[in-house]
C-alpha cells in the first residue's frame, strides 16, 4: 500500500487463512494485531476502505473476510468505508450471505455500507 495507492478498497484482507495449512482453526485478530493495525491505519490515513467478503462462509470458514474482530477494529479506528462482496464464481452465489453481512456490520458499529460509482463512494444505510 505504501508503493501503490491507486485503489479505493482493500479486499481479502485476511484471505490467506482460507488456504493456509490450518485454515482458520488457530487464527484470530489478536495474534496478528500489530500487522493488521498497521494496515488499517495506513488505509485510514489514505482514505481507503475495506471489503467485507462473505465467500469464506461458503467455503467452511468460521467467519467472513476480514474476520469480525478486524471489522470492529477498523470501525474503532474511525473507518467507515466498507463494501460487501460475495466472491461469487457462479450466479447462484451472487450476494450470498449478504443479510448476515448486514447484521455483522451493524454489530461492529457500522451504519452504512459503501457503493462506488466512478470511484466516488456512496453510503447506503444498512
Amino acid at each position: 500500500m505504501k508503493k501503490f495507492s491507486n485503489f479505493d478498497v482493500y479486499g481479502h484482507l485476511d484471505y490467506v487463512v482460507r488456504y493456509g495449512p490450518n485454515r482458520d482453526r488457530d487464527y484470530c485478530y489478536e495474534k496478528y494485531r500489530d500487522i493488521f493495525d498497521e494496515i488499517l491505519e495506513t488505509l485510514l490515513e489514505n482514505g481507503k476502505g475495506i471489503e467485507l467478503n462473505t465467500g469464506g462462509i461458503k467455503r467452511g470458514m468460521k467467519d467472513f473476510h476480514p474476520c469480525t474482530d478486524i471489522l470492529k477494529r477498523y470501525r474503532q479506528l474511525g473507518g467507515e468505508i466498507v463494501t460487501v462482496g460475495s466472491d461469487a464464481h457462479d450466479t447462484d452465489q451472487i450476494a450470498a450471505s449478504f443479510s448476515r453481512a448486514a447484521e455483522v456490520l451493524q454489530s461492529c458499529g457500522f451504519r452504512y455500507y459503501t457503493l462506488f460509482q466512478n470511484r466516488t463512494p456512496e453510503f447506503i444505510r444498512i
